[in-house]
């Protein structure tokens, strides 16, 4: 209970239970839209995921945890927590765009690979997974109940959004011996990334993968499309 290790059963626990918290949640949402109450659920959700944004910054910044590696909120599902706030919101092309191709192209890979290190007997191991499951859940809600459907301009916005991130952490990461976003030149053990080679080569192969990744979870929406018409 003091340790998480990744591919162990408490793993395979805690990311089916953020997979079925998903399918709950959309159940949840499209009945309450047939009910015409869908709103409100809406702002429970975002009111749940304000909480949880402020309980890690909370833990993060207490001096017994305060570390510079991790403690700052310049993650990339930082940023998605606030794009899912926005975007459940108000709406917004922008902020949609980055909750879906964020949230499901990124922020799924902490179901497969997470870099927690904490077990269930500390705080930081329920936040972990809440806020991933509220991100990805997120992006998730606004395609099943409020109808998103991503475009070749939501894909682009995406794509600039991700680069604007890096371009803005990158320089701190340097700049602090940090590894925000992976883009700094610590190691990327414990995930995928660290198959892509040594720094600085690996940054510009992770833009590429990160890419590769939007395009796949875009282009999946004009081939069904297609084959709805040819139907």
């Amino acid at each position: 209970m003091e340790a998480f290790e990744p591919f162990s059963a408490m793993h395979g626990v805690a990311a089916g239970t953020c997979i079925a918290g998903i399918v709950a949640l959309v159940l949840a949402g499209r009945a309450e839209r047939r009910r015409g109450r869908e709103r409100r659920l809406r702002c429970v959700w975002i009111a749940s995921i304000v909480l949880v944004q402020a309980a890690i910054l909370v833990l993060s910044f207490q001096p017994s945890r305060y570390d510079p590696r991790y403690s700052w909120p310049l993650h990339v599902c930082d940023w998605a927590a606030v794009a899912a706030i926005l975007c459940l919101a108000r709406g917004g092309r922008i902020t949609r765009a980055l909750t879906y191709f964020w949230g499901v192209g990124l922020c799924t890979q902490a179901y497969v690979t997470p870099t927690l290190r904490e077990g269930p007997a500390h705080v930081a191991f329920w936040l972990f997974w809440a806020m991933h499951l509220q991100i990805v859940g997120s992006a998730v809600y606004d395609v099943a109940v409020l109808g998103f459907r991503p475009t070749a301009r939501d894909l682009a916005i995406a794509a600039i959004g991700t680069f604007l991130y890096g371009v803005l952490v990158l320089p701190i990461d340097l700049a602090f011996d940090l590894n925000y976003g992976f883009l700094g030149a610590a190691g990327a053990d414990r995930t995928v990334l660290a198959w892509l080679g040594p720094w600085p080569w690996r940054t510009g192969s992770l833009y590429g993968l990160v890419l590769i990744a939007f395009f796949a979870i875009w282009v999946v929406w004009p081939l069904w499309r297609r084959v709805r018409r040819e139907s």
